[in-house]
C-alpha cells in the first residue's frame, strides 16, 4: 500500500470483510479519514482541453507535450504547462519513435557492398566468435554461414593464430570450393 488511492481501497476491503467501522479501519491502516472521504472532482474544462490536445497530437505527429502546450497557447487556451503535462501522461499520449532510414542495398563508391541473398550460396557471411577455456587459454572461431539457408558451410573451426584473419578466411573459402560449393 503506497498511495492514498490504494489505502482507500484497503480500508473499504477491511470494512467489508471484517465488518470494521470506517473510523477503526482508517486508524489501523494509517489512512486519514479526510483522505478516505475525499471525492475527486473531475473538471469539466479538462474534457475540451483533452480533445484539443488529441487533435493537435494527431495533426502534429512529432509534437510532444511542450509543443502541444505552445499550440494550445496560440489557440487562446489559458493553461499551465504542468497541467498539459499531467493530462498528456494521463491520456497516455506519446511521441512515436523516429523511423530510421533503411540503408540501401547495392554498391556505392566507398562503401561495403550489401547484397540480399537470392539463392543458395549467393551470399556468405562470417563472424568471429571468442571464448575462453577453464584454464584461461583463448579460443577463436570463424563460422561461415550461407545467408539464404542460414546453415553453416564449414561448421566453423578453430583459427590458426599465425595465419591472421585473411589467411583463415581464404582457407575457409578453399575448403568450400574443394567440396563443390561456390559463393
Amino acid at each position: 500500500m503506497v498511495g492514498p488511492g490504494r489505502k482507500k481501497e484497503a480500508v473499504a476491503h477491511v470494512c467489508r470483510r471484517l465488518s470494521f467501522s470506517e473510523r477503526r479501519a482508517c486508524k489501523s491502516l494509517g489512512q486519514p479519514r479526510s483522505s478516505q472521504r475525499y471525492q475527486a472532482r473531475r473538471m469539466e474544462r479538462d474534457a475540451s482541453l483533452v480533445s484539443s490536445m488529441h487533435r493537435i497530437a494527431t495533426r502534429e505527429t512529432r509534437a510532444g507535450y511542450r509543443s502541444v502546450f505552445r499550440y494550445l497557447r496560440r489557440e487562446g487556451w489559458i493553461v499551465n504547462e504542468k497541467r498539459v503535462h499531467r493530462l498528456w501522461k494521463k491520456e497516455g499520449l506519446k511521441v512515436p519513435p523516429r523511423t530510421r532510414k533503411r540503408r540501401r542495398l547495392g554498391e556505392s563508391a566507398n562503401g561495403a557492398q550489401r547484397k540480399r541473398a537470392e539463392r543458395i550460396n549467393h551470399v556468405w557471411s562470417y563472424d568471429f566468435i571468442f571464448d575462453q577455456t577453464e584454464r584461461g587459454s583463448r579460443l577463436k572461431w570463424l563460422p561461415v554461414m550461407d545467408e539464404y539457408t542460414g546453415m553453416p558451410l564449414l561448421g566453423g573451426g578453430p583459427l590458426d593464430h599465425g595465419k591472421g584473419c585473411l589467411g583463415n578466411i581464404g582457407e575457409a573459402g578453399g575448403g568450400a570450393r574443394s567440396s563443390g560449393v561456390h559463393p
